[in-house]
């Protein structure tokens, strides 16, 4: 997938380094379960990891996902529930080493950390009980790289591959290996991504890595 952030003119002129999040809609609410669970995700994983429906960024009626780096400035992606132009927005400020990282509602002791592209396969990855990060881009700067290889440092990573992107993934692998983390990549085929593999499919891909 292409994020509108990845663009290299993106971020010619921006100065500022954080952003507020976008105003709560709680209108919205009984859409976003829908939409979560029409996406087989766990909903008490997405409220744990404060994601929240807004209609603020553009008008469109979006899920927003928090994102962290090593700066503590705000940075998010807000996913259209509806058809939208624009899949993604992200706000207008330099993102730095900024990653969307989903906590699971319980933790298996000595899992893997699953690395994916996009933030809901973050979602869906926390939702198998494994601690998600989404690298919003399948071709991150070296600054993202450098803080996920400090991220959870003594686990090992699985990188699942989005379908349409598999030589970014075994690149991402190898960088990360570079930084002394140990990576394995799996593809999940025949779906596109994690998020659109059925849940049993994620669990026993994901399980198998274990």
């Amino acid at each position: 997938m292409k994020y509108e952030h990845e663009k290299p003119e993106r971020e010619a002129g921006l100065k500022a380094i954080s952003a507020p999040y976008p105003a709560y809609d709680p209108r919205l609410e009984e859409m976003a379960e829908a939409y979560l669970v029409s996406r087989n995700i766990s909903l008490t994983v997405a409220q744990m990891n404060r994601c929240y429906p807004s209609s603020s960024v553009d008008g469109v009626p979006r899920l927003v996902l928090p994102a962290t780096n090593s700066a503590g400035s705000g940075y998010w992606q807000a996913r259209a529930m509806v058809e939208a132009p624009t899949r993604y927005q992200s706000p207008r400020v330099y993102r730095g080493d900024s990653l969307i990282v989903m906590w699971p509602a319980w933790l298996i002791v000595d899992a893997p950390v699953v690395v994916v592209e996009g933030p809901f396969d973050a979602l869906a990855a926390a939702s198998t009980g494994l601690v998600g990060v989404a690298l919003m881009g399948a071709k991150p700067p070296s600054a993202v790289l450098d803080y996920l290889g400090r991220f959870l440092q003594r686990s090992r990573r699985i990188i699942v591959a989005d379908l349409d992107e598999q030589a970014a993934a075994v690149e991402v692998a190898t960088q990360l290996s570079a930084r002394g983390n140990t990576c394995a990549v799996v593809f999940p085929a025949p779906y596109k991504d994690l998020c659109a593999a059925p849940v049993e499919f994620r669990a026993k891909l994901l399980g198998r890595m274990l």
